[in-house]
């Protein structure tokens, strides 16, 4: 068989003789222990990222890992406006005057994990601040986290997990004092030739009670499609038995795809409050060129309280702009519609936009 050369060159200029040379001294395949070559003594996944024209690959990582985000927000709270909550990944309606301030971080240390056993440990802090308001509901918030998750490699096709979390949560403006909440959730994942399938128990003690979730699930994987549905039922801190579940659909396209899902869960809010959430979304991602992408997102949710929590629904949608600047650097550019409307009625809207530049950074030992 013939042999050749493939080259890239920036400039477009190649050095023909030297690459017909090199074409021409290669022995070929016969011969070779193509076997030996490429064997490992163990399994490794590719962690270098991908290739992006003129950034070439990102970085690979080592066997150990480090994040750490730091976090401090400030903004004007004023008449029926929308206030993002990021504890629960939704917003809720704020009527005063005056400003507000969150402020935290998170961190992470992942252990082993090229290993058949790991382990990460995490913490995190987030302060909730209102000045020059006069709603007495708008109070300081303080919550903390701690925890550890453990990964079993059993076979190369299954997986267990072991998550264990503890968090503290105080409100000025409640007599309860801190509420305490510890959750431990195990999962049980096999691989198999077209999906994986996986079994999960999670449970949640608060100050309320103890909440059971226990679900299994199935995703299928087509060259084209993603189907994901995760179907169980869940013990509410009340003591009823309801069901809980989320399907999730993906559609490949030639420069993006197609996402949707339908959920209904029980969880706390950011009150520690036990509420029933039933959220659509929808979501269209498309590469524009090897640089710069468009994302596009719709989510509408109905949310209802177990307990003395607030019910209410809230929506959004909103379109994303990335561009990475380099292999570290990346500009965005979105805008968003939001609305919300709670269970007396009030209403507000907002619409806003955000321009941001991200660096990302990585320490390898």
């Amino acid at each position: 068989a013939p042999n050749a050369v493939i080259a890239h060159s920036p400039d477009g200029s190649f050095d023909i003789p030297a690459l017909v040379a090199r074409a021409a001294e290669w022995a070929g395949l016969e011969g070779m222990d193509l076997a030996k070559r490429v064997t490992r003594e163990a399994q490794e996944n590719w962690e270098g990222g991908y290739w992006r024209l003129g950034h070439g690959y990102g970085r690979a990582a080592r066997d150990a890992r480090l994040d750490l985000d730091l976090f401090y927000s400030e903004a004007d709270v004023s008449s029926s406006d929308l206030q993002f909550d990021p504890e629960t990944a939704s917003f809720s309606l704020l009527e005063d005057t005056g400003t507000q301030r969150r402020f935290g971080f998170d961190t992470a240390l992942e252990l082993r994990r090229r290993s058949p056993f790991g382990v990460t440990f995490s913490a995190g802090y987030s302060g909730l601040r209102y000045s020059d308001t006069s709603d007495p509901d708008l109070t300081a918030q303080d919550r903390f986290r701690l925890g550890a998750r453990f990964r079993f490699d059993l076979t190369p096709a299954t997986q267990a997990i072991v998550d264990a979390q503890f968090s503290t949560f105080e409100d000025e403006g409640t007599a309860e004092g801190r509420r305490d909440t510890i959750s431990l959730n195990t999962s049980l994942r096999q691989e198999l030739r077209n999906g994986d399938v996986i079994f999960r128990f999670d449970t949640t003690d608060t100050e309320d009670g103890t909440r059971y979730t226990l679900s299994a699930g199935r995703t299928i994987e087509t060259a084209l499609w993603e189907l994901s549905g995760v179907f169980g039922l869940t013990r509410e801190l009340s003591g009823d038995v309801v069901p809980s579940g989320e399907v999730d659909v993906t559609r490949a396209l030639p420069n993006g795809e197609l996402s949707a899902s339908l959920a209904h869960v029980i969880r706390s809010d950011s009150d520690d409050d036990e509420q029933e959430v039933t959220t659509f979304s929808f979501g269209y991602v498309t590469q524009l060129t090897p640089l710069a992408s468009l994302n596009t997102n719709l989510s509408y949710s109905d949310r209802s309280a177990t307990g003395a929590g607030e019910s209410g629904t809230f929506g959004t949608f909103g379109v994303n702009f990335q561009y990475n600047l380099t292999q570290d650097w990346s500009m965005n550019v979105g805008v968003q519609h939001r609305f919300s409307e709670d269970d007396v009625g009030a209403k507000a809207r907002d619409n806003s936009l955000t321009i941001g530049f991200r660096r990302a950074f990585q320490a390898r030992r």
